[in-house]
């Protein structure tokens, strides 16, 4: 008895020592595959979440120690979702894992191509296979209905449950391969290759060294309403020889959603930029921080982390990057 009580007391600690990580959909989905291809398996413990509140929710009250979530795709672009629930939660952007995705249509046993009137999958995927799906009906001599689901590993679970003949899911093949579904085509992205950009986020902010290692840092900016802000804004980096890499605008209506901003100073369609930029060390970012607050109404900081770049295409140019 005082051997098995130890046991269980010596489990028991190992598993508080796991570092406890959230991820959005289920088992199967690419945000899980993300999370197994970045986390070390043998340190974390996985758990599901299909809510991006309930998991921006769990991560800022410390249920989970990080979490992963998709933040934009090579075809879809950018999950402005999840951008409206950095600003509303207090975490940090810690890290990133891009990934090549390979989209599958998968029905239930016995299905045949031309029996599928219906497919089910995540609204971006859906987008991601649009000219798939457009061929597919007319090869059915159909117009095929689209339902988008929360996640393509609920699509693949809602397939396996129903098993209708006229009903098909695009998720991934280990989706597939859990749910018992079989693949009829592989590969249906309107590109040869998907790459998808999910960031790890953190309650805690990564502070970049100076030792050389490749660091991003991204942020947002509402500016003034002046000739040449954003040309202003972005000398802040050019003045510092600092790499810009992404500048995205959305409207400014999502910071209301932010702590503290003080909305009455915007005006009506004003807009957000979202910037990713390289900075090679803490008082390099700490400076051009300091200089953007010249031109800007306000500057959020999502957070800086180590730079993981995807694996170029074969054959494709040397100097190609889906994200960078």
């Amino acid at each position: 008895k005082t051997h098995k009580t130890q046991v269980a007391a010596h489990t028991l600690i190992m598993a508080s020592e796991l570092k406890k990580v959230g991820f959005y959909g289920a088992e199967g989905s690419y945000s899980h595959l993300a999370a197994l291809e970045y986390f070390d398996e043998k340190r974390c413990s996985f758990t599901a979440v299909t809510s991006l509140e309930e998991l921006f929710s769990k991560t800022e009250e410390g249920e989970f120690d990080e979490a992963i979530v998709p933040l934009e795709n090579s075809i879809s672009g950018s999950i402005h979702e999840v951008y409206s629930f950095l600003w509303k939660h207090k975490l940090f952007i810690i890290g990133e894992q891009p990934r090549s995705e390979e989209h599958c249509l998968c029905v239930a046993p016995g299905t045949k191509l031309s029996d599928i009137k219906v497919v089910l999958s995540h609204s971006h995927i859906l987008k991601q296979c649009g000219l798939c799906l457009e061929k597919l009906g007319q090869d059915n001599h159909t117009k095929i209905r689209r339902i988008e689901m929360e996640s393509t590993s609920l699509s693949a679970k809602t397939i396996a449950d129903s098993k209708d003949p006229e009903q098909a899911a695009i998720c991934s093949e280990i989706a597939a391969e859990i749910h018992g579904l079989e693949i009829l085509q592989r590969n249906i992205a309107d590109m040869d290759r998907v790459v998808t950009r999910y960031v790890v986020l953190g309650r805690e902010p990564y502070r970049p060294s100076a030792d050389g290692t490749k660091t991003k840092t991204s942020i947002a900016i509402v500016l003034h309403n002046q000739p040449q802000a954003l040309y202003k804004a972005l000398s802040c980096f050019a003045l510092r020889d600092i790499n810009v890499a992404k500048v995205e605008a959305q409207p400014a209506s999502v910071a209301r959603l932010m702590p503290g901003f003080d909305w009455t100073r915007a005006f009506k369609w004003q807009f957000i930029f979202y910037i990713d930029f390289e900075a090679i060390s803490q008082k390099q970012l700490d400076n051009a921080m300091s200089n953007l607050e010249e031109f800007c109404i306000s500057v959020r900081l999502w957070g800086s982390y180590q730079q993981n770049l995807p694996v170029a295409i074969e054959g494709s140019p040397k100097n190609w990057a889906c994200f960078v």
